[in-house]
């Protein structure tokens, strides 16, 4: 972790390439690795800089999800560089990310689907909010950073925007009734 400014920069080295997703929600930024890999986090959970007030791991079968919450909602940059990611946090983005799209395929009226293009995605992860309690699809992928550059809202979904080689999905909560 480096701070520079308004910038707060955070380095994430593996050993190997390690597919991952990076968006935000809120105040919360979200990092989500395809690795078994201990991760060195006692340097954002002392931040002594305020820019980040807590920070929540959640370790699942071959995933690492990392949860910062920041003192307010920051712009991400994503970059890897072999098989270290590094994301920047500040009032600007520093790297380009890609653009990921999305296809709405209407067939009839009753039967549509929607298509999110991912080169070479690598795992599909059915993750819950905590804080929303809403349901995230998220789509891990190697570098180059792409995703979405601004939400997009359809009736059953939204597509969040995101700062880096994912997708990601907020679902609405469903209940059967009888």
């Amino acid at each position: 972790m480096k701070r520079q400014g308004d910038e707060l920069t955070l380095v994430f080295p593996f050993a190997e390439e390690t597919p991952a997703a990076v968006f935000r929600r809120a105040d919360m930024l979200w990092l989500v690795f395809d690795t078994d890999a201990q991760l060195g986090l006692r340097a954002l959970e002392r931040d002594p800089t305020g820019i980040v007030r807590g920070v929540f791991f959640t370790r699942l079968p071959n995933t690492a999800i990392v949860r910062i919450k920041l003192e307010r909602p920051r712009l991400a940059s994503v970059a890897a560089d072999g098989a270290t990611w590094t994301v920047t946090l500040g009032s600007e983005a520093l790297e380009p990310t890609g653009p990921v799209s999305i296809i709405r395929n209407v067939v009839a009226p009753a039967h549509s689907s929607v298509s999110i293009v991912l080169d070479d995605p690598r795992a599909l992860h059915r993750l819950t909010d905590p804080d929303a309690g809403d349901t995230l699809l998220v789509t891990t992928a190697l570098a180059p950073a792409r995703g979405l550059s601004k939400t997009q809202d359809f009736v059953e979904f939204r597509a969040l925007a995101s700062s880096t080689a994912w997708s990601c999905c907020r679902l609405p909560t469903i209940s059967a009734r009888s």
